[in-house]
């Protein structure tokens, strides 16, 4: 019996409520110069209530190296991503949203990248365009490119810059504009947490700190669709208000657990740096706490008592905000979380 082929990239897609768009996202990854038994494409249905999976179920018939995962439940896209990690046997692993689109041929390009150079991360520009695919804008990373360096020279190379915010969400988040080697990853336990929004921040990190081999390549091979209803836009809706916001505390907690364990001073000190500008009230949004309708509110505390070490980022929003968590109503709807949480007024 032929031995197994290694498969040398995993492409994961989770999907939920995108028909409109998951055609396009596969039909470009299908639009490649390696042969499709060289890869394989995970998509995940985290329960979508609408015709993806169907749409999934066709190119499915057609390509032997797609593979469908349901969810019985919805993770959100953090589970998601973690469920199509687990089930990858790709030597990378590129994580697409299922509304994006990439560029046509790219592959073989990018993986010989990643073979040649042995990485860890291989990180690239991406393409802003709208609902219907018209470029709006290009991503760019003011970083020394085709270089391997260690991933903690990202932070050290920011530190000084005007735009440090900006620079380090540039390459934080965005978990679709890098590839990654698999066992990186499952090697150094990095998984996305679920059910809250902000996921890709806190893995971000992680990778950075870890990576002994990152390169930066100065090429858009991704197109990011900016569109009305996606998960991006809908986190920001009313009805989502409280979800929200209490998601940036469990980014936030994420981050300040990551940055304790960090032992190279310098690079710590730049991790709280990022910490205390995103925990003020103008980076994340604590100063409309208390602007919050009964049931935005109800909602907020209902996701915030399934945070664990909310303690932790007490010493780094402001009094507004420490005051509200600590409020009477604040208290009765944290269900008794009170006696977990050390209080620093």
């Amino acid at each position: 019996m032929p031995e197994k082929k290694t498969k040398r990239l995993s492409i994961i897609i989770p999907f939920y409520n995108v028909e409109k768009y998951i055609a396009q996202c596969l039909q470009s990854i299908y639009a490649q110069d390696i042969s499709e038994e060289d890869y394989e494409v995970i998509c995940v249905n985290d329960c979508s209530p609408d015709n993806s999976r169907e749409v999934v179920l066709e190119f499915q018939k057609e390509h032997k190296n797609l593979k469908l995962i349901e969810h019985r439940t919805n993770t959100m896209q953090g589970g998601a991503r973690n469920t199509g990690l687990r089930a990858a046997q790709g030597k990378y692993v590129w994580f697409i949203d299922s509304d994006d689109f990439i560029k046509e041929n790219c592959l073989a390009k990018l993986l010989n990248i990643l073979e040649q150079r042995n990485l860890d991360i291989l990180r690239f520009d991406f393409q802003t365009v709208d609902e219907n695919g018209h470029c709006l804008g290009a991503d760019t990373v003011n970083f020394p490119a085709n270089k391997v360096t260690e991933g903690k020279q990202v932070f050290l190379h920011f530190k000084d810059q005007s735009d440090f915010d900006n620079s380090w969400r540039k390459v934080t988040c965005f978990t679709w504009s890098r590839i990654v080697k698999r066992s990186f990853l499952t090697d150094n336990n990095i998984f996305y947490y679920q059910n809250f929004y902000g996921e890709d921040s806190p893995v971000g990190v992680k990778c950075y700190l870890f990576a002994k081999r990152f390169l930066y390549l100065p090429e858009r091979v991704l197109y990011y669709r900016q569109r009305q209803n996606s998960d991006m836009q809908q986190r920001y809706q009313p009805e989502n208000k409280g979800f929200f916001y209490a998601s940036q505390y469990k980014t936030l907690v994420e981050t300040i657990k990551i940055a304790e364990t960090v032992e190279d001073e310098e690079v710590k000190a730049i991790l709280f740096k990022q910490i205390k500008l995103y925990a003020s009230d103008e980076k994340a949004g604590f100063r409309f706490l208390l602007s919050f309708t009964p049931q935005q509110r109800r909602q907020f505390y209902e996701h915030l008592k399934k945070i664990d070490d909310l303690r932790l980022v007490f010493p780094y929003i402001g009094k507004k905000a420490r005051f509200t968590l600590i409020s009477q109503q604040g208290i009765k709807l944290l269900h008794g979380f009170k006696n977990k949480i050390t209080y620093h007024l």
